[in-house]
């Protein structure tokens, strides 16, 4: 965790941290964040399924509240951080106490336990954003999107862009919990879209309506 904390400050240029599925636990994240405190490019740090619980709460909140002390001395340099800690052990409580630490605009900005913090307040995460982004910066023309606890809110997110989108050809949801109205969404989508070859939504409660309303969509 130290050693990974200490990367993260001698890499002034890194944009995202994905370390999904590394069990990294309370200790190893907290060291790591640590680094992300003096990352100013930092825009997306992905931590589901990464062993934590409600004790690393503490640690997640001393990073914010120092991003936003320096946020309010060099704003110009600093990107918004997004963050998402799916997955884990953390009870929407500890969320909670996280909201009440860090300010927020909305209530519910960190359901699920993923957000933006944006000049010293956390935002909800937007998933649409997220997603234009990679598809714009994705070599291999795939957006991987797994673990990354979106619900049906956020499946609407995507798919208002996912409908305009010409780049993806393979798009991986897998593990997150987008139900049948989130699949709705997503048909609507694949409706509009010509460029669309794959779309994993694996363990994602998606029922008989879902499955019905994207077989509709793909062969009308």
């Amino acid at each position: 965790g130290s050693i990974l904390g200490k990367l993260i400050c001698n890499m002034p240029n890194l944009k995202e941290l994905n370390l999904t599925d590394n069990r990294l636990l309370n200790s190893g994240v907290a060291d790591m964040l640590e680094g992300v405190k003096h990352s100013d490019r930092l825009e997306w740090l992905i931590l589901s399924n990464t062993g934590v619980d409600d004790g690393v709460i503490d640690a997640v909140s001393a990073c914010l509240v120092h991003r936003a002390e320096q946020s309010s001395q060099y704003s110009a340099a600093q990107r918004s951080l997004t963050v998402t800690l799916h997955n884990n052990s953390i009870s929407q409580d500890a969320l909670d106490q996280l909201a009440c630490r860090v300010p927020t605009t909305s209530k519910d900005c960190i359901d699920c336990g993923s957000f933006t913090f944006k000049e010293g307040k956390m935002l909800e995460f937007d998933y649409g954003a997220y997603f234009e982004e990679h598809s714009l910066s994705s070599t291999n023309k795939e957006v991987d999107m797994r673990q990354m606890g979106i619900n049906e809110n956020g499946a609407r997110q995507i798919s208002g862009v996912l409908k305009e989108d010409e780049n993806v050809v393979a798009l991986d949801l897998d593990g997150n919990s987008i139900g049948d109205e989130g699949t709705a969404a997503l048909a609507n989508a694949l409706h509009s879209n010509t460029t669309l070859e794959g779309l994993n939504l694996d363990l994602n409660r998606v029922g008989s309506r879902g499955f019905i309303s994207m077989v509709t969509q793909l062969v009308c």
